[in-house]
């Protein structure tokens, strides 16, 4: 959880996608640097060893009270770099950017060992560039800090784990991409999801109007009796009446739909990634830097701005009630 005064430092977030959607079973947030599903933001090297001991105890705890049966992936940021020592080679395998592993690396490759897991990031050969998962604030050092380890016994079902530069996710972070085969059990959706509504749309005077005189007909009609003296009939019958003045008055809501993300936003987004390419092509040119970081913080204020709607009003897809 993020305060308004708080800094970006630490927290974890992922994405699912929705086909696998109901094989996530769980989620626990156990502390701003690991949950039971995605683990990031360890402890810097400039970190204390006490520090790095209590993160590690702790990951150590949650990780043994995971079931046994389950594959278990420990990934995220782990700020440390691991190197091609043939001492680890069962661990790492001998594919890493750095040659030699710092205090962050060896804690984490013992980890690792410990727990009979394997470093998957440092075991599949890609060029130098497509190893780098971290860019330093001046620019033009990137290191490998960014990992996945497995269990030894499912290790085989990663196929490969490469960085993808050309992923513009706003961090100075490059998405890393693991490619895994494994079998899921099917899942199927008993929950019915209900129709949504643009309730932005009420911001528009007219439809706010429209909308409000149609609840005060239906709702101030007489209503029988036997529905006054029957709570529950009476609190079904305000219900049905709000909803079918709704589905009447506004717009249905699209399935994934930002109201807020029109063609403007798309273009600000669309500069800061042009921005962003000119530079990643020429790091050592101070003034693209600049202009990407510029057009970055600008961007990121646009967004957040156009988002609270403090910008425009908030348009809706129309949408035409079948007959």
């Amino acid at each position: 959880m993020r305060t308004p005064r708080s800094t970006h430092e630490l927290g974890t977030g992922f994405y699912v996608n929705n086909s696998v959607l109901n094989a996530v079973k769980d989620f626990q947030s156990v502390t701003n640097r690991i949950s039971t599903l995605t683990i990031q933001s360890h402890p810097t090297e400039e970190n204390d060893e006490d520090t790095k001991e209590a993160f590690y105890s702790e990951l150590e705890r949650v990780y043994n009270n995971q079931p046994r049966n389950n594959i278990k992936i420990v990934l995220g940021d782990a700020n440390a770099k691991i190197g091609r020592e043939n001492t680890y080679r069962d661990a790492i395998g001998r594919e890493s950017l750095h040659e030699r592993t710092n205090n962050n690396g060896t804690r984490f490759i013992n980890f690792a060992m410990e727990n009979n897991l394997r470093i998957s990031r440092t075991r599949f050969p890609h060029k130098r560039i497509h190893k780098g998962t971290w860019t330093a604030p001046d620019g033009r050092t990137v290191n490998q800090i960014d990992y996945i380890a497995i269990q030894k016994r499912f290790s085989n079902s990663i196929k490969d784990v490469r960085t993808l530069r050309g992923a513009d996710c706003d961090s100075d972070h490059f998405l890393v991409r693991a490619t895994m085969k494994i079998r899921l059990k099917r899942t199927r959706k008993t929950i019915t999801t209900q129709r949504k509504y643009c309730l932005e749309s009420l911001k528009d005077p007219e439809v706010h109007n429209n909308y409000q005189r149609e609840i005060e007909q239906c709702i101030g009609m007489e209503l029988s009796e036997e529905i006054q003296r029957d709570v529950d009939q009476n609190w079904k019958q305000c219900k049905e009446t709000i909803q079918d003045v709704t589905s009447r008055t506004l717009n249905k809501r699209q399935k994934n739909d930002k109201v807020w993300f029109n063609l403007e936003c798309q273009q600000k987004v669309k500069e800061r990634i042009d921005a962003r390419a000119r530079w990643l092509n020429n790091t050592s040119d101070e003034t693209l830097k600049t202009i990407y970081y510029e057009k970055r913080r600008e961007t990121q204020i646009f967004l957040r701005q156009k988002k609270r709607g403090t910008r425009h009003p908030i348009s809706c897809r129309s949408w035409k009630k079948e007959d």
